[in-house]
């Protein structure tokens, strides 16, 4: 399964709160990655994102960009799969 969904990409910084960069209007569900200094990547999916990207901050100070796609909590594990796979 080839993703043919896109991705919104924002660079961030440890010094501004997640709700910042995606709003705290409603919860975001979908698969976001991590860029980390490194250059090392993290897949993972998520029914709220902000809460999901404070608890890895709280994990990993080295977190640089987060790409975001929002679908719907039935397509998580099948999108999740195909964005690891395209990795």
């Amino acid at each position: 399964m080839k993703n043919s969904r896109r991705q919104r990409r924002w660079d961030v910084t440890n010094d501004v709160a997640p709700s910042v960069y995606f709003g705290l209007d409603r919860k975001l569900c979908g698969i976001y990655t991590l860029d980390f200094e490194n250059g090392e990547r993290y897949v993972g999916q998520t029914i709220d994102l902000v809460s999901r990207i404070s608890s890895h901050r709280r994990r990993w100070d080295d977190i640089v960009a987060v790409s975001f796609v929002e679908c719907g909590p039935e397509d998580l594990n099948d999108l999740e799969r195909a964005m690891i796979a395209d990795a």
